[in-house]
């Protein structure tokens, strides 16, 4: 039997191809669910792809699922085995075009996200600390020594640490 013989003839019920095309709708429909409602990411750009992604995923396996359960119940139009390979034909060019986002499209999305997050970083980190004012009158020696050691510590961190080693 020939490739168009094989799919324009209506045949009830599932081969084992069909029943392998079968299974494979169900589990990309449950990887639509994951990647849409059950996988948290809160990166803000890998996070809206994967739900993209995951509704895509939803509706093209849903759509062969019910195509193969019309095939299994014998519905007349469905029983040709061609409607289940277009739609794993559809499948196939998500595939590549999601593979085509990952390498192309993705990369520098957050590569700029990234760029834009680290120089608004460093604006907030590079700040100086305010000088320390003096009141003009004479102070004993030891807070001119704790505020030497705050001067030369330079930031919180270093001045916390120093505040807990004097309270030891």
């Amino acid at each position: 039997m020939d490739l168009a013989t094989y799919l324009t003839t209506p045949a009830p019920g599932l081969d084992p191809l069909g029943w392998v095309l079968f299974i494979a709708q169900i589990v990309t429909a449950i990887m639509g669910v994951y990647f849409a409602f059950l996988r948290g990411d809160s990166h803000p750009i890998r996070g809206p792809a994967l739900r993209r992604l995951g509704y895509t995923l939803l509706v093209l396996g849903g759509l062969g699922t019910l195509v193969g359960a019309l095939r299994l119940a014998a519905v007349e139009p469905f029983t040709a085995p061609f409607w289940l390979l277009i739609v794993v034909a559809f499948e196939l060019v998500l595939a590549v075009y999601a593979l085509y986002y990952a390498r192309a499209i993705y990369p520098p999305l957050k590569a700029e996200y990234e760029r834009v997050s680290r120089s608004s970083g460093r604006r907030s980190s590079t700040r100086t600390p305010p000088a320390l004012q003096t009141n003009g009158h004479a102070a004993s020696a030891s807070p001119t020594i704790d505020s030497e050691r705050a001067v030369i510590a330079g930031g919180r961190r270093e001045s916390r640490r120093d505040r807990k080693r004097r309270g030891r």
